[in-house]
């Protein structure tokens, strides 16, 4: 289920930086901490809601927005902010938290929910598209603590991509699948007008005892082909890892030119 919070900044020509990951995470981290006044015991004791990470969240949508080094100029226009989780309970307390607090900050700046809105996961096809509402990140198994991301000309992708949507999947529904599937294909011509340029560097601060952390990631439209309980739970619990910091939302959309053109697949 997505959740969009609409957001009206305080003051005009406000500042805030390119990566907000961090003060999001944050933000849905407080709002759990209200839960049990919209959620009954089993549901509380069944759901530990401040350690619960299967949800993700988009950038800011912000209307004509400006950068500035690293830093990104909005005006007085609406913001757009989607969360997106397979767990209704968790997006609809969520919803109830935000209009009771009425006004989000988002770093040092304040914003005014005007409104909220649900959207129901919809039929998705067999090859279904997607756009990125956030980059996506994938890691290859290290034995360190490091991080080896995976990136969109890799070989393996597919295969540590299916492996890190399984593993998500069975710890959030306690059960396998057999024989699981997940492959993804790139929009060429996005690609192309990219010059193959599609990777993102994207800055988390203090993450978990690591403090400062720098994700390679991805971002373009895309096919996923595969099994349809995982291809159905990237959408809605983020494709990829690190969700819960804003990475791998997908917005399902049914553009005509994927029906006559080529694609490029990994």
């Amino acid at each position: 289920m997505f959740l969009r919070l609409i957001l009206a900044p305080q003051v005009q020509n406000y500042s805030i930086p390119i990566n907000v990951n961090t003060q999001i995470r944050h933000l849905i981290r407080l709002a759990t901490r209200s839960f049990h006044r919209f959620c009954d015991e089993s549901v509380i004791k069944e759901r530990a809601w401040q350690s619960f990470d299967t949800f993700t969240f988009s950038q800011l949508h912000i209307p004509n927005r400006k950068i500035n080094e690293n830093r990104i100029i909005g005006g007085e226009e609406p913001t757009t902010l989607y969360i997106s989780s397979p767990d209704t309970i968790f997006i609809t307390s969520l919803e109830k938290v935000f209009k009771e607090w009425e006004t989000i900050q988002i770093q040092a700046t304040r914003f005014t929910l005007v409104r909220t809105e649900f959207e129901e996961t919809p039929h998705l096809e067999d090859a279904p598209h997607f756009t990125c509402l956030s980059p996506v990140a994938i890691t290859r198994p290290q034995k360190s603590k490091s991080f080896m991301f995976i990136l969109p000309m890799d070989y393996d992708l597919n295969y540590y991509m299916t492996q890190a949507m399984h593993r998500r999947y069975e710890a959030y529904y306690g059960t396998s699948l057999d024989n699981p599937k997940l492959k993804v294909e790139f929009d060429p011509d996005y690609v192309l007008r990219k010059k193959s340029k599609i990777t993102k560097l994207i800055n988390i601060h203090n993450y978990e005892d690591q403090g400062f952390l720098k994700v390679k990631s991805f971002f373009s439209p895309l096919v996923l082909r595969g099994t349809p309980e995982l291809i159905r739970f990237a959408y809605e619990a983020g494709l990829g890892e690190f969700t819960d910091y804003g990475f791998g939302m997908l917005q399902h959309v049914v553009p005509d030119k994927y029906i006559r053109g080529r694609r490029i697949t990994s």
